[in-house]
């Protein structure tokens, strides 16, 4: 499994930003960001572009199904809607009476992997990232989904992962931010979307579960550029 080295605290750049003060709301490691996030597999190159939107808008097609009365309700009890969060849902049969090269492009990508076991037939079987889990897609500086994030929809909070350790939910923040919510979890910085309470000068990122990658502190390099002042932690201990 992909190991991310853990960023501390004074590792995160301090100008611009409440006028020079240490920075204390990321906490130290403990019981609750200790270890690291949970990747899929180990670390690959970055998935190809068109791919992983094809994936994408395929799950969220597949959250509008009248099929999809599960995960329309798991969302609904967490105040989540399809188009704010961004989120989609995927069955498990996405790579069904598709031609082998779009199976392969979906390999490349850790989205599909070839079990030992075939199937009958002798056709090829896989193991699915994801399968019967709400998805949420983290984006690159350029706004390009390089990632997504999967959540059992029947409780089982152990099994969520990350396909690979790349990217941001639900994206880096454009523009000139003066105040940016870290919230500790995917599903929290949704709802504070849902919420539709940010300002025009404020933004959120979730974490990797409780972990500050790498990627968190570039995106805060950058906005110390245009006026960031004010960075509020957000960590609900709770499960979702």
């Amino acid at each position: 499994m992909y190991r991310e080295p853990y960023v501390s605290p004074q590792s995160l750049p301090k100008e611009g930003i409440a006028d020079n003060k240490p920075i204390p709301m990321i906490p130290q490691k403990n019981e609750q960001n200790s270890g690291t996030p949970k990747i899929y597999g180990n670390r690959p190159p970055l998935p190809d572009s068109k791919t992983m939107e094809q994936i994408y808008r395929s799950m969220k097609n597949g959250l509008r199904s009248f099929k999809a009365a599960a995960p329309q309700r798991w969302l609904r009890e967490r105040g989540l809607g399809v188009q704010t969060a961004g989120a989609g849902y995927n069955s498990g049969q996405f790579h069904h009476r598709k031609p082998r090269e779009f199976k392969e492009a979906l390999e490349r990508t850790g989205f599909l992997r070839a079990a030992n076991v075939p199937a009958d037939g002798g056709q090829t079987s896989y193991r699915i990232f994801g399968k019967n889990s709400i998805l949420f897609p983290l984006r690159d500086p350029d706004n390009t989904i390089v990632n997504f994030y999967a959540i059992p929809i029947d409780g089982n909070k152990s099994r969520a992962r990350y396909l690979n350790p790349y990217g941001l939910y639900p994206g880096y923040p454009q523009g000139p931010v003066a105040k940016l919510y870290l919230c500790g979890n995917i599903i929290d910085a949704a709802v504070l979307l849902e919420a539709k309470v940010l300002q025009a000068d404020e933004a959120v990122i979730a974490l990797y579960d409780g972990h500050f990658m790498e990627q968190h502190g570039e995106a805060i390099a950058r906005l110390t550029k245009t006026g960031l002042r004010v960075i509020i932690w957000i960590y609900n201990t709770k499960e979702q």
